[in-house]
């Protein structure tokens, strides 16, 4: 347990922090989230689809062992195979719940031979120390939000375009001040980059999401045969009512 919070960043520290005192606001101010809560966790955890993410889930826990075995997994990435097993779980919900399955299959695994997500674990790499990453984090989260909402704000004067560019500045400089730290941190001691390692953390969610390809095949085939059945049934019994009549 020792080495589970040791291995978490300050980043997510300070993520889940915001993230517990955000909920403890809400729930502070509105004694109804309380109640939506415990509905969304009754709809995890104690209905179909507690046995529809089961499955994923023992399956990737078994390749997680599997690799355990050879020697490629131990107890210092278990944080790390945590969030890549509910990051696969996420995109299994999403391929199976559409009709492009092959599509955003394929897109979930180029995005992780991308620059981007080569870029991604670079900077989460390296941090700093915890009330930076709190301030960090809330303010980038703002931003973000805000940019968002003026993205689809159907306004389009002149005042809010100026905004839009500000906070597109704003994220620049964020994003280019974060990206310097790291290459000097990376600079000052390379060696806590090129490990195996990090070489392992690096390469967990590729390998999950490619072995989950045959579960979420075989579940969406599932999906879908029980689609066209259940149809086929409404149909059947549309025409034997036309017929009794």
């Amino acid at each position: 347990m020792k080495t589970f919070f040791s291995s978490i960043s300050n980043r997510e520290y300070a993520s889940a922090f915001l993230i517990v005192t955000l909920l403890l606001y809400c729930i502070i101010k509105n004694t109804d989230v309380i109640k939506c809560l415990l509905r969304v966790l009754r709809l995890l955890f104690f209905s179909k689809l507690t046995i529809l993410y089961l499955i994923p889930t023992l399956y990737l826990i078994a390749v997680t062992y599997l690799m355990y075995i050879c020697n490629f997994w131990d107890n210092t990435l278990l944080k790390d195979s945590i969030f890549s097993i509910v990051g696969c779980l996420f995109l299994f919900g999403k391929a199976i719940g559409t009709d492009n399955f092959n599509k955003i299959y394929k897109e979930s695994i180029v995005g992780y031979i991308s620059t981007i997500y080569f870029l991604e674990f670079f900077v989460n790499f390296y941090d700093f120390n915890f009330f930076v990453e709190v301030g960090l984090v809330a303010f980038a989260t703002l931003l973000c939000a805000t940019s968002t909402y003026m993205e689809y704000s159907k306004e389009e004067t002149q005042n809010v375009k100026e905004a839009k560019q500000l906070l597109n500045g704003i994220q620049m400089f964020i994003g280019t001040f974060i990206i310097l730290h790291s290459i000097y941190c990376a600079l000052k001691a390379p060696t806590q980059l090129f490990t195996m390692h990090s070489l392992q953390i690096l390469l967990l969610p590729i390998i999950y999401t490619l072995v989950l390809y045959p579960i979420c095949f075989v579940i969406y085939v599932y999906a879908k045969y029980e689609t066209i059945l259940t149809s086929m049934y409404v149909v059947r019994d549309n025409l034997n009512k036309k017929i009794i009549l």
